[in-house]
């Protein structure tokens, strides 16, 4: 973790949003805090000492509109020479696939939000959970 200091830039481990530190003003005190792009406070205190991440809807629109460009940038496309499929088909089944891909990447994030928020780190602990949140989604 970066050392919370005025103007301190970092990216949050569980969500991947670029942070800023900034000073704000709280009940008479002046205190540092680290904010999203939109200066609102990233950090929101659910219980108990717990906190999740408090990502405003435009940078969710923003996260995922980067996925969606990230799906059809392709650098190089193999062949579809030969395949038994009229263009109309392959157009329809290019979309229906990257709509699929859109889901799967987007619920990926969201699972590892909610684990990195219960201390939950492990790869391989977060992949387990995805699978199983994918079984109850199908």
């Amino acid at each position: 973790m970066v050392e919370k200091k005025l103007g301190a830039m970092m990216t949050c481990q569980n969500c991947g949003t670029l942070l800023t530190c900034n000073q704000i003003e709280y009940m008479g005190e002046t205190k540092l805090q680290w904010q999203n792009p939109d200066k609102s406070a990233h950090y929101k205190f659910i219980t108990d000492g717990k906190f999740e991440c408090n990502i405003p809807d435009e940078l969710e629109d923003t996260i995922q509109k980067s996925l969606d460009v990230a799906e059809r940038t392709v650098t190089k496309e193999p062949s579809l020479t030969g395949l038994a499929l009229t263009d109309e088909e392959m157009s329809i089944l290019s979309r229906v696939i990257d709509e699929a891909a859109s889901r799967v990447i987007y619920t990926y994030i969201k699972v590892r939000q909610k684990c990195h928020m219960h201390n939950i780190t492990e790869p391989a602990v977060i992949g387990m959970i995805f699978n199983k949140t994918r079984e109850t989604m199908t």
